[in-house]
């Protein structure tokens, strides 16, 4: 708000000085015009220069134009929906760009209105009449905001317009593309359906397989596992056989070893006492003989000893 007050007060600065400006020029006009008309007086006139001087000095433009404003226009909120209207005339908006445009200067025109209203407000109480100036400046804002609202609400409609335009094009497209490619969509639907169709058969005949190959191979696999058992307990009984059949065995060998010993016992003693007795009998029948006594033979004695050998007759046993 304190921009906006300061940016009003300088425009209300601003404005007064373009009006005490142009109540100068007025006034320099004015003072030109007398001073001109006295200047070209008769009696001062040159004798060449007397028709000329009959003829009334006309005021330039400018000066006309300073003559014929009045100093409160600055303060007229009117002025911007006239100019607003005189560039866009009811009707004038053909495109989104122009849309946009008068929209955006509808935006600046509304504010500038608002502007002038309030400088306008400001006057309004520095006058006699305030609340009838207040009145007068409250309907003349009302007035110009009247002005400027149909373009704004034609620039909306037409881009509202605009853009159901294009999204109804969009749709328009879309549903062309999509009847162009329904054909393909149903074939490819049917194709799909097909394909899961067969794809459940095949899945129910290998069920269906799976099914029957396992009551087929029920009764061998019951088979198998009763073979099993059977050969397992033959297995088994063989086992025990053969078990007791190494303990007989074993048995048998035992046996056969102690009876060889005991015969070998028997001919042992047997060869033992024949031994004997064939020794007995042959010391029965040898003649007795008497030894001859053993001579023992004695080393010669020293040399003072008479030479020669002494025998010793052994002794008897």
């Amino acid at each position: 708000m304190t921009g906006t007050a300061s940016a009003q007060d300088g425009i209300k600065v601003a404005d007064d000085i373009n009006i005490t400006s142009d109540s100068k020029q007025v006034s320099k006009v004015s003072a030109g015009q007398e001073d001109t008309a006295q200047s070209v007086s008769p009696a001062n006139a040159p004798p060449e220069n007397a028709q000329s001087a009959k003829d009334p000095v006309q005021p330039s433009a400018q000066a006309v134009d300073n003559l014929m404003r009045d100093p409160n226009s600055v303060f007229d909120s009117s002025i911007p929906a006239a100019e607003f209207i005189a560039r866009h005339p009811p009707g004038s908006v053909t495109s989104v760009t122009e849309a946009d445009a008068v929209l955006t200067d509808v935006t600046k025109a509304r504010t500038e209105v608002e502007l002038r209203n309030l400088n306008e407000q400001r006057v309004c109480y520095k006058k006699f009449f305030t609340t009838y100036c207040l009145n007068a400046a409250k309907e003349q804002r009302r007035l110009a905001l009247k002005q400027i609202r149909p373009l704004e609400v034609e620039a909306n409609a037409f881009k509202r317009r605009a853009t159901a335009d294009d999204r109804d094009k969009a749709l328009a497209e879309q549903q062309a593309k999509t009847e162009a490619s329904a054909p393909k969509v149903q074939q490819d639907q049917k194709d799909k359906e097909l394909s899961n169709a067969n794809k459940v058969k095949e899945g129910a005949a290998k069920n269906a397989a799976v099914q029957s190959n396992t009551k087929l191979h029920a009764g061998e696999a019951e088979k198998r596992v009763s073979d099993n058992a059977n050969k397992l307990q033959s297995i088994k009984q063989a086992e025990a056989a053969r078990a007791s059949e190494r303990a007989a065995n074993r048995a048998a060998f035992i046996k056969k070893g102690q009876d060889a010993a005991a015969r070998q016992k028997v001919v042992a003693a047997k060869k033992a006492e024949k031994a004997r007795q064939l020794a007995a009998k042959k010391a029965a029948s040898a003649p007795v003989v008497t030894p001859l006594p053993k001579t023992v033979i004695v080393p010669s004695p020293s040399p003072s000893t008479p030479s020669g050998t002494t025998s010793v007759p052994a002794a008897q046993p």
